[in-house]
């Protein structure tokens, strides 16, 4: 016992058997060592500290031994990516294991301490979709909104990968639904433009912002209806229209809908109130032509039964055109023409 006279060999041999005696759980060989002087913050170079080692299979009693000696060891983080790495509180959400993470917590781990990948004990537990794990670090007072992986906070990709009961339990424990992403990107934006209707129904019914979104490169932003007509997520677009979100009647949404094709979420505008006499400020291309060039009956249709559109307009001009058959059949021709002669055509 005691460091006096002892070599760089034998600390290294004492760090080693403590390292392997946190390994398998002998919390009684690992009091021994630690009586002995075993150095607690000496990190191996694949597993870390003995404290790394120990959460990462669940031994309680080794982690009580060691913080017992060393208190701050719960907020040693191992500075490598991967399943090893990052604070030991991570390590133990990683791995599901609520029992080690519940005892870090209570032996003073710092939740919102993050490893080299940024990961969290929340945001693993968000990538594991263990709900119950949230639920118990908010019970504990974690920060539910701390840490990220590819820069999204627990509450973004919960709401990207359609986490509706994690999107939940972090709501309820306290997390900022409200958060950007570092591009811009909302919840509801990530939600929307993925298809995740139920996370989607999930901020709506927690007030978060519907509007926000990702900046469009022109001083404005992509908002999340936008994205959801964009890439053809109808039950997002559903949703977000039943919700009340701002900008509907200005026709940009149902112009989306027309480009992308998209004949049901382009009905669906409509009866909602965008307006399909608003020609597209860039291009000037009116709704009712880019749906008959495209084929889009049932969006013709829906025009010529509520009456919301000049069903003989011709040139985007607002003039005749003189055409004949050899014009129509002209496969170059990009010129704007009238319903009638598209329906010939």
């Amino acid at each position: 016992p005691g460091a006096v006279g002892r070599s760089e060999d034998e600390d290294r041999h004492l760090v080693g058997a403590l390292d392997v005696a946190a390994e398998r759980g002998d919390a009684a060989v690992a009091r021994l060592l630690l009586d002995a002087g075993a150095a607690v913050d000496s990190f191996q170079p694949a597993r870390g500290a003995p404290i790394h080692a120990a959460a990462a299979r669940g031994r309680l009693d080794v982690l009580d031994a060691l913080l017992d000696v060393a208190p701050l060891g719960a907020n040693l983080v191992f500075p490598r990516a991967g399943p090893a790495g990052g604070p030991p509180l991570a390590i133990c959400a990683r791995r599901r294991d609520r029992a080690c993470a519940a005892k870090l917590l209570d032996r003073g781990a710092d939740s919102a301490l993050a490893g080299p990948d940024g990961a969290t004990a929340a945001v693993a537990a968000v990538l594991n979709n263990d709900v119950a794990a949230l639920e118990a670090l908010a019970a504990r007072g974690a920060d539910l909104g701390a840490g990220s992986r590819d820069g999204l906070s627990p509450p973004l990709l919960a709401a990207k990968l359609g986490y509706d009961r994690a999107l939940r339990a972090l709501a309820a424990g306290g997390a900022d639904l409200g958060a950007a992403g570092p591009d811009g990107q909302s919840a509801a934006s990530l939600a929307a433009s993925h298809g995740k209707v139920h996370a989607l129904q999930v901020l709506v019914e927690a007030g978060a912002d519907l509007d926000a979104g990702p900046p469009d490169g022109r001083g404005g932003s992509l908002s999340p209806l936008l994205l959801a007509v964009r890439k053809r997520k109808l039950d997002c677009v559903l949703l977000l229209i039943r919700a009340g979100v701002e900008g509907l009647g200005d026709g940009a949404f149902l112009r989306e809908a027309l480009r992308a094709g998209d004949s049901d979420a382009a009905v669906a505008l409509v009866k909602a109130g965008e307006d399909p006499e608003l020609a597209d400020p860039e291009t000037g291309e009116w709704p009712l032509y880019v749906a008959a060039a495209k084929n889009l009956v049932r969006v013709l249709e829906a025009l010529r039964a509520g009456g919301r559109a000049d069903m003989t307009r011709v040139g985007g001009d607002g003039g005749s055109l003189d055409l004949s058959l050899i014009h129509i059949s002209e496969p170059t021709r990009q010129e704007a023409i009238s319903y009638a002669v598209f329906c010939l055509k």
